[in-house]
């Protein structure tokens, strides 16, 4: 009796799993013709560096904002080794860039570290300060996205 019952309670929930995997996606709509999101990272943690990369491309594939989005990521402070040409995500970073993908480094971090242009890829641009970037970003209505640990 204990093993039918088991039974039944395991077919119960393999059904509720998958009457939930066949449900439509659901979420907030995206009235708008057009969103911008800016993704900050100041962080030298590679884990960082890959989540700000993988949520960028997320956001990209998302089918709400599809022909639809302008992204950026911003790099400053310990964030500037993601986009050095000695960097691991040379890959990633020129997919993103043929996706349009604004990926932008600032200058104080290149200053304060003596590094120079040179070391980072050339599809990288350059703004003259991380914060000034982000306050005309965020009073020109982008979204802010600081992925972190």
């Amino acid at each position: 009796m204990t093993k039918i019952l088991g039974l039944g309670l395991f077919m119960l929930s393999l059904a509720s799993y998958s009457s939930a995997s066949e449900q439509p996606l659901q979420g907030a709509e995206a009235k708008k013709s057009h969103y911008n999101i800016i993704f900050h990272i100041d962080s030298d943690s590679e884990a960082v560096m890959k989540k700000t990369l993988r949520n960028a491309h997320n956001v990209l594939e998302d089918p709400r904002l599809k022909d639809k989005i302008t992204v950026e990521i911003l790099a400053n402070s310990g964030g500037h080794k993601l986009f050095l040409k000695t960097g691991a995500f040379e890959k990633e970073l020129k997919d993103l860039d043929s996706k349009g993908v604004v990926l932008a480094e600032c200058m104080n971090t290149l200053k304060e570290n003596k590094i120079e242009v040179s070391a980072f890829h050339s599809f990288v641009r350059f703004v003259p300060t991380g914060a000034g970037e982000l306050a005309i970003r965020q009073a020109d209505g982008w979204a802010y996205i600081h992925p972190s640990p």
